[in-house]
């Protein structure tokens, strides 16, 4: 994969326990996507004897600008399930031979998005609906969070763009359990995919 797209990839987080393993590998040099916004892709891995009964490896990318940033998790390259056959396992990972397809996709929708440029009320309102339609899998208080920000830049009516606004949400959940973060990083994701 590394040689296909000329990039190194380096390890972003990794967490290991008893029953479960998390690791992103990210690009160790940022793409260009816009005068001074900059996107990272790579695999989100994780391995959970208990919840999933699992290997999962996921598209994640990260759009940064300064020192404003989120990661997205987007979509499933592969699952491979413990009790799978080896030929099953094999024809399942061979599916992480798209990750460049993958990656040159989400490229190209993130470029059609003008992240520098000020929101609309209705995207601020459908952030606000988002956030209000989470459930229980997300904690009340993280929701209440999150809701008070996007209301308190509704409120200040100061020119505020689409990763600032990410990039407040983004500060919330890193503060929250990284099962919380991959929900809404999965969250995020799919809002972006509305905007292409």
């Amino acid at each position: 994969m590394s040689r296909e797209i000329d990039k190194k990839f380096l390890v972003d987080y990794f967490f290991v326990s008893d029953s479960k393993m998390e690791i992103f590998f990210l690009e160790d040099t940022p793409t260009k996507i816009d005068k001074d916004v900059s996107i990272r892709t790579g695999i989100h891995i994780s391995n959970s004897e208990i919840a999933d009964g699992a290997a999962v490896f996921e598209m994640t990318y990260k759009i940064s600008s300064g020192n404003k940033k989120i990661t997205f998790l987007s979509d499933d390259i592969a699952k491979v399930n413990h009790g799978y056959n080896p030929k099953t396992i094999s024809e399942g990972l061979e599916n992480i031979a798209n990750f460049n397809i993958m990656r040159k996709d989400i490229i190209n929708a993130v470029k059609a998005i003008n992240w520098s440029s000020t929101i609309s009320d209705k995207v601020l309102y459908e952030l606000i609906s988002l956030v209000g339609h989470l459930g229980n899998n997300i904690p009340k208080k993280v929701r209440d969070k999150m809701k008070s920000e996007l209301n308190a830049i509704k409120t200040a009516k100061k020119t505020t763009n689409l990763l600032e606004v990410f990039n407040k949400l983004g500060q919330v959940v890193d503060e929250e359990s990284s099962e919380i973060q991959l929900i809404m990083e999965s969250k995020f994701a799919e809002y972006v995919d509305k905007l292409k």
